[in-house]
């Protein structure tokens, strides 16, 4: 008896349909539903079926993950069918799960096609790819370029692997897992401090004071909400500097007349968000420094309520806050960032409704740089941002290198800000570029050799993963040419990743337990 397993990627009514039609054609054979778990009611009951649920998929979709393909694997099927419809979501994930099944018969159904079936077998895949490509060298059109588009997308992802592969063998010949003594671990965290940005503050610390970095580029029409919010902190110590990005709107000028007590750094041109945010720390006289975006309005406590958590913790070197959206401030942009594994960052909380979930504060793995104190002796011992990241996930790269040297990041819901986001950042193919080339250099330059061999092989898997995730937007493109850019910037990330390695600190027990196992509260 023939046994076949059906992946549910489309509605309830065409896999009706494809189920008569399978049935039609083998009568005898014993069928399978694979499908999601909220999705398993409807087909409960239904006789000569059986049902396999995944817990993790979304909605008209399939996860591709080791356990699902080792289930598919485990039970001897003889077929396995794709029914793909114009609701299909997850659709490539779909099929890379196919391809991977490891199934002898496996084939893509098309209902709405004439119920048309591709086989889906490596050999069948890779000479359909090689007829698209020739086709695109012999009559270039948009189907060619998308083709090239995608060809560029499993390169970039491929040589993420690669350089994941890279570092693990690097970490071996260097031996970077041993521990240091800490006389000599202590040496080597200045020298790593330096080498990131190669600046020193300028001036010695006031104690009690705290220094408001804001970054601003072309934001005058937003200074006068975040300044004013400012003035109105219950927390009056407080020292304002803003750091002009080689702004063309006057914003430097502006801030001269209106807001005169306030000090202006101002640059020649817009150097990113990293290198402002140092030229406004280099400056500070504070013992805290607090970092702004210049699209925000603080809550009257936002300050004063950060510095109370970094007095009574001693191992906190930083703060986060909440963060609510601007426009809609009953729901949580961010309440401190998250770090999985796999090597993804995201915030905790994003797009919830602040109803009290979480209102508890407690240790997060790093606090998003829009509004967050640091300590100045976080800055004096693991160094200042990363510049070379330029503008996205800067915050993230220094958050993973304070908990290295033993800081610790607090989330406090009780500091609340209102951040617009889309005034001074947005999902754009800039965004895209800097985003694929930070957050995997933030991973190879700082996670310790013993995690990163722990996790090589799930590293590598979500890089390879991300392949079947294409979508042909600009977005896209300049996704894969972040990954290709990290690669030409690896050898410099190997010889940072040797300094901070060495010069961390013995236990890492706080960082295991704030980096995620498994992916959770993912949007």
């Amino acid at each position: 008896m023939e046994k076949i397993v059906i992946l549910r990627a489309c509605t309830d009514k065409t896999l009706e349909e494809v189920l008569d039609r399978l049935r039609a054609e083998s009568p005898s054979a014993q069928f399978t539903l694979l499908m999601q778990q909220d999705a398993r009611a409807r087909w409960e009951g239904v006789s000569g079926i059986d049902l396999i649920s995944c817990p993790s998929a979304w909605e008209h979709a399939l996860p591709c993950d080791r356990e699902t393909v080792r289930l598919l694997r485990s039970r001897g099927f003889d077929r396995a069918v794709l029914p793909i419809d114009e609701a299909s979501g997850g659709a490539r994930r779909a099929k890379l799960l196919l391809l991977r099944s490891g199934i002898r018969r496996r084939e893509i159904l098309l209902p709405a096609h004439g119920w048309k079936t591709y086989p889906m077998t490596p050999l069948a895949v890779l000479g359909r790819l090689m007829v698209r490509l020739l086709k695109a060298l012999v009559r270039p059109d948009r189907t060619a370029q998308a083709f090239a588009k995608y060809l560029l997308w499993a390169g970039a992802n491929l040589a993420a692997a690669t350089a994941v592969r890279a570092t693990c063998l690097f970490d071996r010949l260097m031996r970077l897992d041993r521990v240091l003594p800490e006389a000599e671990a202590k040496r080597l965290r200045r020298l790593a401090g330096w080498r990131v940005s190669r600046l020193r503050f300028q001036h010695p610390a006031t104690p009690g004071l705290v220094s408001v970095v804001i970054p601003n580029w072309n934001g005058r029409a937003l200074l006068k909400t975040c300044l004013d919010s400012l003035h109105a902190q219950t927390y009056e110590a407080l020292e304002i500097i803003v750091v002009d990005n080689g702004s063309t709107d006057g914003s430097a000028e502006y801030l001269q007349r209106e807001f005169p007590h306030v000090q202006v750094v101002a640059l020649p041109r817009n150097l990113g968000f990293a290198a402002a945010v140092n030229r406004g720390i280099a400056a500070s006289r504070g013992e805290f420094i607090c970092l702004l975006n210049n699209d925000t309005e603080a809550d009257e406590r936002f300050v004063e309520e950060q510095v109370k958590a970094l007095k009574e913790d001693a191992l906190c070197g930083s703060t986060a806050s909440k963060i609510l959206w601007f426009h809609r401030r009953d729901v949580i942009q961010s309440a401190g960032d998250r770090y999985w594994r796999g090597g993804e960052v995201y915030w905790a909380g994003e797009n919830r409704a602040d109803d009290g979930k979480y209102d508890e504060p407690g240790y997060v793995f790093s606090a998003c740089a829009a509004g967050a104190v640091y300590r100045r002796k976080f800055f004096e011992e693991a160094g200042f941002f990363d510049e070379s990241f330029h503008s996205y996930q800067e915050d993230v790269d220094l958050g993973f290198r304070g908990n290295l040297f033993g800081f610790r990041c607090r989330y406090v819901p009780a500091a609340r800000l209102y951040h617009m986001v889309a005034q001074t950042g947005s999902k754009n193919p800039l965004w895209a570029f800097q985003t694929a080339r930070n957050e995997l250099s933030a991973l190879l330059k700082n996670m310790p050799a013993s995690m990163l061999r722990e996790n090589c092989r799930l590293l590598i898997r979500v890089q390879k993963e991300r392949i079947a995730s294409f979508n042909h937007t600009p977005c896209d493109v300049s996704f894969s040419k972040g990954k290709i850019a990290l690669l030409l910037r690896l050898p410099g990330i190997l010889r940072q990743r040797a300094i901070l390695q060495r010069a961390r600190c013995a236990d890492l027990s706080h960082l295991e337990k704030v980096i995620e196992k498994e992916r959770s509260d993912l949007h």
